[in-house]
């Protein structure tokens, strides 16, 4: 983080960026922020509920919380093998980081119901889906795809079915039929 963080202060300079790993609390006083935002990061997060919990805390009265999240089951591929991209999706889905406190690949679509669930905010959801044609190196799904190189050194999937899944999909891309989607889901709220 610290390289990123750097990045960002050089183009914010008058932003405080501050590295933590959530514990139980944030470092923050009461409603002490009017927005809160927070993007894929609480598929991370052990325990969600003290989270949620310290985000309406820190937020002033009437505070807007902005939670984002893609849901990695909703990934799709197009290649001919279809059980293979089935199960790197699920692969994918299921992986849980070394960094990673937890992983659930499914939280997109649980945003909606963990925020309006705890009482505290109140609010909508919306879904955004990035869709790619292209399979080339700077491309989300591609770089998604080479991702699963993780799990190989892992051993948590074959390396046989790892190659056999790229070489599809630069087959699909040099037959112009390649196709990646992926679907992004969006919590806007206040605190309760």
């Amino acid at each position: 983080m610290e390289k990123s963080i750097a990045i960002a202060q050089a183009r914010h300079p008058n932003a405080e960026f501050i590295c933590e790993r959530f514990g139980e609390e944030l470092p923050f006083p009461d409603t002490s922020f009017d927005v809160f935002v927070t993007v894929d990061t609480l598929e991370c997060i052990k325990n969600k509920e003290a989270l949620l919990a310290e985000i309406h805390r820190v937020l002033k009265p009437g505070g807007e919380i902005l939670a984002m999240h893609w849901d990695w089951d909703t990934q799709t591929y197009n290649i001919p093998t279809r059980d293979l991209a089935r199960k790197a999706v699920r692969a994918f889905s299921d992986w849980k980081q070394p960094w990673m406190d937890e992983a659930d690949g499914q939280m997109g679509r649980k945003l909606w119901g963990l925020f309006e669930g705890s009482g505290k905010f109140h609010g909508s959801s919306d879904a955004f889906c990035l869709i790619e044609t292209e399979y080339e190196a700077g491309q989300y799904g591609y770089d998604r795809a080479r991702d699963l190189s993780g799990l190989v050194e892992a051993g948590e999937f074959d390396e046989g079915e790892y190659k056999q899944f790229r070489r599809e999909l630069s087959e699909s891309h040099q037959g112009g039929e390649y196709f990646y989607s992926v679907t992004s889901f969006v919590y806007h709220g206040r605190r309760a």
